[in-house]
């Protein structure tokens, strides 16, 4: 095979990865609006395929079940939250304070939607106990949030007081991500980013005080 035939075929089969990879995609995309507007156990694979217009069949060949479609979004989300989210957290050429704002501001980004819901949050409150192989992925998730917290406040708190701190805005974030579906606005999430801006400045006006 010359070396034009085979960069043309070496495309093809690139065109094809690409392809493939846009329709799954399609399908993981379609599968978490699903979860975020009716919850895991009342999205099926049919409403998937239906939303996808695509047989039922092909959803099935292509992971599986429900189960493992939930699973693969987690995955998804996690990397999209590793590369555009937390990595704020550990710009360590930028300030504690940017680094917050950075963060909060991809936060604000990514759950200012029509349907701000969790879908980790609600997979740990439907399926945690009843299904072993979330346990992990979820775990995983809001371990990545605690560590992005207290990285950023360990500048400025110490170790424990970090912790503590980390640990109650992961828990207020899911809070108030619930209260943005109850009254309609971002307010709650506002809220919880001004707070966390207030808890590090107060800290970094101590430390700058002579």
């Amino acid at each position: 095979m010359n070396c034009s035939v085979q960069t043309q075929t070496s495309g093809k089969k690139f065109i094809a990865m690409q392809s493939q990879q846009n329709y799954i995609d399609d399908i993981l995309n379609t599968a978490e609006l699903l979860f975020r507007a009716k919850g895991y156990h009342a999205t099926t694979s049919k409403d998937i395929a239906e939303l996808c217009h695509i047989p039922e069949e092909e959803i099935l060949l292509q992971f599986g079940g429900t189960q493992e479609i939930a699973l693969a979004v987690m995955q998804k989300l996690q990397l999209y939250f590793d590369r555009n989210i937390f990595i704020y957290a550990y710009e360590n050429k930028q300030s504690p304070d940017m680094r917050l704002l950075n963060f909060n501001s991809a936060v604000m980004k990514f759950f200012s939607t029509d349907n701000p819901c969790c879908v980790f949050g609600m997979l740990a409150v439907e399926a945690l106990d009843t299904t072993p192989r979330f346990i992990a992925p979820i775990q995983y998730y809001f371990d990545t949030w605690t560590n992005a917290y207290e990285v950023i406040f360990a500048n400025v708190y110490d170790t424990d007081e970090a912790a503590l701190l980390a640990n109650d805005f992961v828990s207020d974030l899911q809070g108030a991500l619930i209260m943005m579906r109850v009254v309609g606005t971002n307010e709650p999430l506002l809220r919880l980013s001004a707070r966390s801006l207030k808890a590090l400045r107060s800290r970094l006006a101590t430390h700058s005080d002579p």
